[in-house]
């Protein structure tokens, strides 16, 4: 649990009174502090010595150079999109997109759904993917790469299938490369998915959407 709770941190300069508090929070400061102490110790036995983790006057990191933490890949690789996009090197991008993908394994931490220093993690690391996913994706849809953007973002549903806005550039992409066909099936897809997270029905846009194509179709 502790190494989670360091990691949800951002594993590098956490403060370490306040990871007490949020792993131990019904422990007064004296309890809390030794269990710190005893954790700490067993974490770095655990991953093997103590040079795994350093930590000085109440700041705690994870040694980078002994340590490779997919979370820290996942931002970098994210940082590296956003400036890729200046230099035009669509194939550059498209690899370190698939890359990203390739990090997120789904939720952070989904067995742990009631604490908030996990649940405050894995909304970013979501969020995050959502958004690199659409930067990317209108990124192609400006350079007329519909094929390509769609990719970005299927690619990006299906490790990640609640978020409405994915379904709505993908039925457009569809739209774009006349793929009509697809494009209801999305739509389909996106209720389908709404339905069994969130109980709710698409948004009028998404409608709006497949009803534009239903009437060209006509």
């Amino acid at each position: 649990m502790m190494l989670k709770a360091i990691i949800a941190a951002g594993g590098r300069h956490v403060d370490t009174t306040l990871l007490a508090d949020q792993l131990w929070p019904d422990e007064d400061g004296d309890a809390a502090h030794n269990l710190f102490g005893t954790n700490i110790h067993r974490l770095r036995k655990l991953l093997g010595g103590k040079e795994f983790i350093n930590y000085t006057d109440g700041d705690l990191c994870l040694n980078p150079e002994l340590c490779w933490v997919d979370i820290w890949a996942f931002d970098d690789i994210v940082n590296r999109i956003n400036n890729t996009f200046h230099s035009g090197d669509e194939q550059s991008v498209i690899s370190l997109f698939e890359q990203m993908c390739s990090l997120y394994k789904g939720e952070f931490i989904p067995g742990l759904q009631n604490e908030s220093w996990a649940i405050h993690t894995r909304a970013r690391l979501s969020s995050s993917l959502v958004e690199s996913c659409t930067q990317t994706g209108t990124w192609l849809e400006n350079r007329n790469k519909w094929e390509e953007a769609a990719h970005c973002y299927k690619r990006t549903i299906a490790i990640h299938d609640s978020d409405e806005h994915l379904y709505q550039r993908l039925m457009q992409c569809y739209h774009a490369l006349g793929r009509n066909a697809d494009v209801i099936s999305t739509y389909k897809q996106c209720k389908a998915a709404l339905l069994s997270k969130f109980g709710v029905e698409p948004s009028p846009a998404t409608v709006a959407i497949c009803e534009s194509v239903n009437n060209s179709s006509q």
